[in-house]
């Protein structure tokens, strides 16, 4: 690249300065007005947005107890001998269903306790979260709550339980032998919740079919001083914001001061027109000068990204600079041209080595086929089977003169299945009677163009992986076209595909086996299809572990126009 012209210094950041302190006052003034105006416009909808927020958080807690209801209820069902028996009570099974408890409590990390009194031995257990309670707490907690007496369980959803000034939500459950209870401690929930922190929120009323608990302070208290009705209907100045959980059973409400809202933007209005007086004259004056100085540099430099965004193959260089252009915009210009002669040169340095890289793959893909042949014609000629060593050496020409052909090409649909079904000869030759293969295709697809070795890899995976002993598998092919897009399919009838080995296939991954070995196979189909087609192909692959594979591929339909010729049935 030329040298750079040095310019008298024009610094954009002056010019942006000077642009803020001359013409964007009169907005400021209007942008001002018009929040006020918004501020008390959208008061109301902001508290709709607090009851929505309000919602993001107790439908998440009305979930977890719903999944902990279901959990008390397969333990119940699960040890309904024991909770119902009055006698043969020990401490080795209280201490086994006490645990079971503990961990559908943990499983939902929520504060609370969950407990299992035993009637006969008069013995309590208890399971919590000890980074939240001290033992002293739960000490307490359990001679008061023995001293108090354990209520009849309830049976139809959660219910408010006031206890010792604190607030929880309980399910529990009565038999002959034992009492269980699960709590959870909205006080600490509530301490927990940024919202009602931001709201200053004082007050928290919550209400099931039989009880109101305020929740004020940190502290609980029963509410007695009229229905949830009553208190939707008094008026104050005040606003309540409201949550029903019906499936749960439990109302709440919010009180917060009714200029929330307001008060929380006033102080930042106050600020903005502090901070607008500062700004009083000219916009549309300068406007001209906006669009030189920053918005036509910045239109170019959009126009010139673009043109590599889509991975152009051709040139671009920003030319004819004027003049009066920032200093800053020149030096961007220039060294966007000299980024776009680098990525020029990337780019063919990227082709080269995906060049190589493709071909490097291919030559992996399956290092055993020569010894594993030259072993069978061993075999061959030891019992002196010279016709099948004569078939079986021409199959191999054909084979290798596929496999070691240039690779930066796309072949057709009717060249891969010639080569498909010379490879099925070379197997059936190697595993006679073993298995079988049939494709349907129509005539339309057999100039289009695909990866060389896409349908032959899937389909030596079935004769290598999936064929079992002394049964016959069976294999499909199919391919076909619906509009712009090409349709393969390879199914087979093997053993199918490991479980654990899954994973690694469905995310595109290689597989490497308890001995090390690497099966790159279906990773390299995907890395040829990433290359071909640049992300528009995929391959989607099912499989059920002793009943066979599905592979489907779909690739956009390219046809290499010339001569049709006809295709023969493999297998």
């Amino acid at each position: 690249m030329p040298g750079r012209v040095r310019l008298p210094k024009k610094s954009l950041i002056g010019r942006f300065i000077f642009m803020l302190c001359a013409t964007f006052l009169p907005l400021g003034i209007l942008a001002f007005a018009v929040s006020c105006v918004v501020v008390w416009i959208s008061a109301e909808r902001s508290y709709e947005a607090y009851e929505r927020e309000l919602e993001g958080v107790f439908a998440p807690l009305q979930e977890s107890l719903l999944g902990v209801e279901n959990d008390l209820d397969r333990f119940v069902l699960e040890h309904i001998t024991e909770l119902t028996s009055v006698s043969d009570h020990n401490e080795v099974a209280n201490y086994k269903m006490i645990k079971k408890l503990g961990e559908i409590h943990a499983a939902q990390s929520m504060d609370g306790v969950v407990y299992l009194f035993d009637r006969k031995l008069a013995s309590i257990y208890t399971r919590y979260n000890y980074e939240s309670y001290l033992y002293s707490e739960m000490k307490d907690f359990q001679d008061k709550l023995l001293y108090r007496g354990l209520s009849q369980g309830t049976t139809d959803g959660w219910k408010l339980y006031y206890f010792d000034q604190k607030c929880f939500l309980r399910r529990s459950y009565s038999y002959e032998g034992y009492d269980i209870g699960f709590l959870v401690d909205m006080n600490r929930f509530m301490e927990g919740l940024e919202l009602l922190q931001e709201l200053d929120a004082a007050e928290i009323y919550l209400s099931d079919d039989t009880k109101m608990i305020l929740l004020e302070d940190g502290t609980s208290s029963r509410f007695r001083d009229g229905t949830w009705e009553e208190l939707l209907a008094r008026k104050g100045a005040y606003r309540l914001l409201l949550w029903e959980g019906e499936e749960l059973g439990c109302r709440l409400a919010v009180k917060i001061p009714a200029l929330t809202v307001i008060q929380k933007t006033l102080g930042s209005l106050v600020l903005l027109f502090v901070i607008l007086l500062l700004e009083i004259f000219f916009v549309l004056l300068f406007w001209r000068m906006l669009k030189k100085w920053v918005v036509t540099p910045i239109d170019r430099m959009n126009e010139a990204l673009e043109f590599y965004g889509k991975d152009s193959q051709g040139q671009y260089r920003i030319t004819g600079i004027d003049e009066s252009t920032a200093i800053d915009f020149r030096q961007m210009f220039e060294n966007f041209n000299e980024m776009a002669e680098e990525i020029e040169e990337g780019k063919i340095k990227e082709r080269q080595y995906n060049h190589m890289k493709l071909d490097n793959l291919k030559l992996r893909m399956n290092p055993h086929m020569l010894m594993n042949s030259f072993n069978l014609i061993y075999g061959m000629a030891q019992v002196k089977d010279y016709e099948s060593i004569q078939e079986f050496a021409l199959c191999l020409v054909d084979y290798f003169r596929y496999i070691l052909k240039e690779t930066n090409d796309l072949v057709t649909v009717k060249e891969e299945m010639n080569f498909v079904r010379n490879y099925l000869r070379i197997q059936k030759i190697r595993f006679p009677e073993r298995f079988n293969c049939v494709y349907s295709m129509t005539k339309e697809v057999e100039n289009a163009l695909i990866p060389p070795l896409l349908i032959e890899n899937f389909v030596e995976n079935s004769i290598k992986y999936a064929m079992i002993p002394k049964k016959i598998t069976e294999i499909l092919i199919n391919i076909r076209r619906e509009g712009g897009w090409l349709y393969i399919s390879v199914t087979d009838t093997g053993r199918g595909i490991k479980p654990e080995v899954m994973p690694d296939i469905r995310d595109g991954r290689k597989y490497v086996d308890t001995m090390g070995n690497e099966h790159i196979g279906i990773y390299n189909c995907r890395k040829w299809m990433e290359y071909y087609y640049h992300g528009k192909g995929q391959i989607r692959i099912t499989s059920t572990f002793g009943a066979g594979t599905q592979v489907w591929i779909e690739v956009p339909f390219v046809e290499r126009k010339g001569e049709n010729h006809e295709i023969t049935d493999c297998g």
